[in-house]
């Protein structure tokens, strides 16, 4: 703790900058609490700038997430009563889009970029049934702990992401990606594997 005390002291900026966080965070759950939003918020929520939250749908919000809505706002939206969107403990979104109509799942300690993550096609891909439900194609996402998903990525209906893994910058996601990998690519495939060892994760050996 007299540590914690010593380094608050020698960076007032960056304590103020984090009280502030907090605040905006108090802001946006008494805000959803006051229209009745259906959000659940764990502890200490930090928000920076824009968090929006729209649709009929269910929003779970774990301990230490940190929301910052800079490039663009964070948007957990949902489109039906029965969708839900979890987010895990000690994950950062930065100017991610949702769109959810059944259900998206991010694990803990993710990092998640400015990116869409889609669960539902929105339209079919048949011309005359366009907008007709029976058509539109809908499968739940589950994220794993530990991922991170980088800047302009798409993540696909039905997709799973393995505990550890990485997207790379501006990949599409439709396939299923294995825990303790490196994808990328439109489509995105396999460009490492990560091999554990007694330092933690690494680069496998060609």
């Amino acid at each position: 703790m007299t540590l914690k005390i010593k380094r608050a002291l020698q960076n007032p900026a960056m304590v103020l900058n984090y009280i502030l966080l907090l605040a905006n965070g108090f802001y946006y759950r008494v805000k959803f609490k006051i229209l009745k939003k259906r959000v659940e918020i764990g502890k200490n929520f930090k928000v920076n700038k824009k968090l929006s939250f729209r649709g009929p749908g269910k929003v779970i919000i774990g301990d230490n997430v940190y929301i910052d809505g800079t490039s663009n706002p964070v948007t957990p939206w949902t489109y039906s009563k029965d969708a839900l969107i979890k987010i895990g403990n000690n994950t950062f979104l930065n100017g991610t889009r949702f769109g959810c109509l059944k259900k998206i799942e991010i694990g803990d300690d993710c990092i998640i970029a400015d990116c869409r993550i889609i669960d539902t096609d929105f339209h079919s891909i048949y011309a005359d049934k366009r907008n007709d439900p029976e058509y539109v194609k809908s499968e739940p996402i589950e994220i794993g702990n530990k991922v991170w998903i980088s800047l302009g990525c798409v993540i696909l209906r039905g997709v799973k992401i393995g505990n550890n893994s990485t997207i790379s910058a501006q990949s599409v996601v439709y396939n299923d990606v294995p825990e303790n990998c490196v994808f990328g690519g439109n489509p995105a495939v396999l460009i490492k594997r990560l091999s554990i060892n007694n330092k933690g994760l690494e680069m496998e050996k060609e």
